[in-house]
């Protein structure tokens, strides 16, 4: 090997790695160079034939170049995302950079699903096509692409639409997680409910298009998802299929569209069964900025690969507590504890409002009745041997108070509800 070919080698290693790896990957590249298994040029020569199998790589060469998603996640929950099958559905601005992330982060076995192909519109948001590309099926270019960013990664790619006769299909395999990353309502419609019915963990991508505020993103139950005529008319829907959408994990931005749908061309309107790639699908362009998607599909992969390895976060869903709210749950909460405790020292603020509603997910703690306004719910001390802090305080509906005060804590509420409200206040003394 001459010095400079080590030299460019080592530079695409850690420092911590050894000569012997710089070597072996040198070699390695060197061998894929002069065989061409590192293009990625299978679907761009032949239309999108199957690409060749994917090629084992060197323990070695792997282990550098997934050591900081081992050191992330430690090497128990690395080895589960590496043992994750994952299916996407929908491989545009979306799912596009949530499969990218994927593969990158370790996952081996994916499978990809969309029936379209890139148009150069798809180049504002799509995560690796280019303009050599356009016109080839989605689900192709990613696998090529992918699989020249890691080699060995596993990929099923589908050019198919979701429906109902092939879901079974689709689904097979016992995925760990399918990414919801459809645009179409009918389509994301069947996959949520196949994927409810068969008990299948999902996360699926509400309205990314029309906004611009990354900050008011967020990832919680489809229940919780507000300003967003996508998800509302889809939680219509899913009622309708009996499908409890509140166990339904979704990414989506609680904003108002500052866009609004682009307006049909004459000749668009004259004939619009000539336009749109399919019968039945929206013709009016949504007008996009590429970013959104973007920070959704990384959303949707950060979400499965915490899961996956075992290092979840718990979501806070925007709750939309105004001032006015907060100090009525706040002086509600002031005169019961003058009432109950008098003479103890009252240490809770606005602050504490938020953070307390927003940890019980503005929820009753029994219940799970949504908080619509200060007479639903109310906050109370839990365990009157404890000072009042915010981790000794639970969100609880008027009917479960008013029961608690003439029967007793333990009477008026179940032992699961309990053993959930003191899991909950555990792990709030541990984050406080």
């Amino acid at each position: 090997m001459s010095a400079t070919g080590l030299r460019a080698a080592t530079l695409f290693v850690a420092g911590a790695a050894t000569l012997a790896t710089a070597q072996l990957l040198y070699a390695y590249l060197q061998q894929r160079r002069k065989t061409g298994s590192g293009a990625s040029t299978a679907s761009h020569s032949n239309g999108g034939a199957p690409a060749a199998a994917p090629r084992e790589v060197p323990a070695e060469i792997e282990d550098e170049l997934f050591s900081r998603n081992v050191g992330f996640f430690g090497a128990e929950g690395f080895a589960a995302i590496r043992d994750s099958f994952i299916v996407v559905v929908g491989l545009g601005g979306v799912g596009s950079h949530a499969a990218h992330m994927l593969a990158r982060s370790g996952v081996r076995r994916l499978r990809l699903v969309d029936f379209d192909q890139v148009t150069l519109s798809s180049l504002n948001r799509h995560a690796v096509a280019a303009w050599s590309d356009v016109g080839l099926p989605k689900a192709h270019v990613l696998r090529d692409r992918l699989q020249a960013i890691v080699p060995g990664l596993q990929v099923d790619a589908r050019v198919e639409m979701f429906t109902k006769d092939n879901a079974d299909d689709l689904l097979s395999g016992s995925p760990a997680f399918v990414l919801d990353c459809i645009d179409d309502m009918n389509t994301k419609c069947e996959l949520l409910s196949r994927c409810s019915k068969k008990g299948l963990r999902v996360i699926c991508s509400v309205g990314a298009a029309l906004k611009n505020d990354p900050s008011r993103l967020h990832i919680g139950s489809l229940v919780d998802a507000i300003r967003d005529p996508l998800a509302a008319k889809l939680k219509w829907r899913l009622k309708r299929h009996d499908v409890d959408y509140e166990t339904i994990n979704c990414v989506f931005l609680a904003a108002n569209p500052v866009s609004d749908i682009m307006p049909l061309t004459d000749d668009q309107a004259a004939a619009p069964d000539e336009f749109g790639t399919v019968s039945h699908f929206r013709l009016r362009t949504l007008p996009v900025l590429g970013t959104i998607p973007a920070i959704f599909g990384q959303a949707m992969a950060t979400f499965v690969l915490c899961e996956q390895a075992g290092k979840p976060f718990a979501p806070a869903p925007m709750v939309g507590l105004g001032k006015n709210l907060r100090n009525k749950l706040l002086q509600r909460l002031r005169a019961r504890e003058m009432r109950n405790y008098p003479g103890q020292k009252f240490p809770i603020d606005l602050d504490d409002i938020s953070y307390m509603v927003e940890q019980w997910r503005a929820r009753c703690a029994v219940t799970r009745a949504r908080m619509i306004g200060a007479d639903q719910l109310e906050l109370v001390r839990w365990d009157p041997g404890h000072e009042l802090m915010p981790n000794n305080i639970v969100l609880l509906s008027m009917p479960v108070i008013k029961r608690v005060e003439a029967e007793g804590r333990d009477e008026a509420i179940s032992a699961e509800s309990r053993a959930f409200i003191e899991a909950t206040l555990r792990q709030q003394r541990a984050d406080w």
